[in-house]
Formats: C-alpha cells, structure tokens, sequence
C-alpha cells in the first residue's frame, strides 16, 4: 500500500527503461509485397523496426502481411539495399479522413533471417554516417 501512498506523496520513482535507439534520418524505399509495390519516405528506424510514409494506391499491404525493403539511405541512389525482410506491423491513415492520401506504416524486421540482419547493420552504420 506504500506504493500508492509514494504515488501520491512525489515519492514514487518508476523504473526508468532506456529509450529504444532509434534514428531520424532522410531515406527511401520501396515496400514489396504480393505483386505490389509502394514508394516510401523513411521515418525513423532501429534494430527491430522502420518507420515510413507512402502514398496510398489501388493495392494496399495488409496488417501482418509479408514485404520485402528495398532501401537507400539519405537518398543515395548508388547505396541501395535489396531485400530486407518483414511484415506489417501497423498501418494507419496519416489524415483524418476517409480518403486520406498518405498512410503511416511500421514494418517490424525478421531479425532471424541472416540477410536482414546484415543489411540492417549497414543500413544503420550509414545513418549513423550520415548524420
């Protein structure tokens, strides 16, 4: 019950996590899936996932559906990695209605593919070069 009574009092400290390393950075890509593609704006991206907005299309990726990432760091043409595995983990309108343009994705990586993981560090080295 001291608990709540320290809640109350300002004596309470909750566990502090350390924040996820995640990094803002400019980059493109294009998300594969089924026989689809969409071009896209990276957000953020960390060792478990990315964060991107794309435009939305006739075709859609699902919740849950397998993609493949093609990506080029900071807009490098000539620095693209080829075939990043994942999935959909989250899918959401960026405006708030019902024909809203652009969507706001996060794919989460299938870290246990060996290629993924290869190609997510040297994606991540090249954002931590160019920033």
């Amino acid at each position: 019950m001291s608990g709540s009574a320290d809640a109350l009092t300002g004596a309470y400290q909750p566990e502090q996590k350390p924040p996820k390393e995640t990094s803002r950075m400019k980059g493109t890509g294009v998300v594969r899936f089924s026989d689809h593609q969409l071009k896209c704006m990276i957000k953020t991206v960390n060792g478990e996932e990315m964060s991107i907005i794309a435009r939305r299309s006739a075709t859609n990726p699902g919740v849950l559906d397998p993609v493949q990432l093609d990506i080029s760091p900071n807009n490098e043409a000539g620095t693209i990695l080829a075939g990043l595995s994942g999935y959909i983990h989250s899918l959401a309108a960026v405006e708030k209605k019902y024909d809203a343009e652009f969507l706001s994705i996060v794919i989460r990586f299938n870290t246990s593919d060996a290629n993924t993981k290869d190609l997510l560090s040297q994606f991540l080295m090249l954002v931590d070069q160019g920033n």
